[in-house]
């Protein structure tokens, strides 16, 4: 196996900066720092794939509605997915969870289908390790009569069966969707 320069992981902090792209009006938007990304470096010695993801994963909506609306319809968009209201802030419109610990099944639906914490040879870790999490929503009001919503996912997992540390997971960028889903769903009934 060869060893790369330590130069190479002078690059890896230039890839967890973010873009600055402005939000398409009226179409949902997701953050640039969401989901993974895989940067190549060419050295001398060969070529590095370093993928990176921060730790926190954001995405931002955007909801035809006004914000006291969006904001009295989370609660029940929130208890569809199984998500308990743990954090509750009238003040800065967050609502959502911190330190859920969930196994299996989040709601009715498997963690892996919004979490990927990687794999071993009986499955999907999110299915079969403990999975902490953090499903926060903030409203704040957009343009035009419409709403913003932030939604900040944080996922970690560990096996039950050993001691050891908790472990990152990537968003497969469906929890947040739901959630929007369910917002928009609440919203349209009478």
């Amino acid at each position: 196996m060869r060893s790369l320069p330590a130069w190479t992981l002078l690059l890896a902090p230039l890839a967890c900066a973010p873009a600055s792209r402005p939000p398409a009006t009226g179409a949902p938007t997701t953050a640039p720092t969401t989901a993974p990304a895989t940067m190549r470096v060419s050295t001398p010695g060969g070529t590095l794939n370093i993928r990176v993801r921060p730790d926190e994963m954001r995405s931002t909506f955007i909801v035809a509605a006004a914000p006291d609306r969006v904001w009295g319809v989370l609660p029940a968009a929130f208890d569809s997915l199984g998500v308990p209201a743990g954090v509750v802030d009238l003040a800065a419109r967050r609502y959502g969870t911190t330190g859920l610990r969930v196994r299996r099944r989040l709601g009715t639906t498997p963690v892996s289908r919004y979490f990927d914490c990687g794999q071993t040879q009986i499955g999907e870790n999110a299915d079969e390790y403990d999975v902490q999490l953090q499903v926060v929503a903030t409203v704040t009001a957009g343009t035009a009569g419409t709403t913003n919503v932030e939604v900040l996912l944080d996922a970690r997992a560990r096996p039950v069966a050993f001691s050891q540390g908790y472990q990152s997971c990537s968003t497969r960028g469906t929890l947040d969707k739901r959630l929007i889903d369910l917002v928009r769903a609440e919203l349209s009934r009478p």
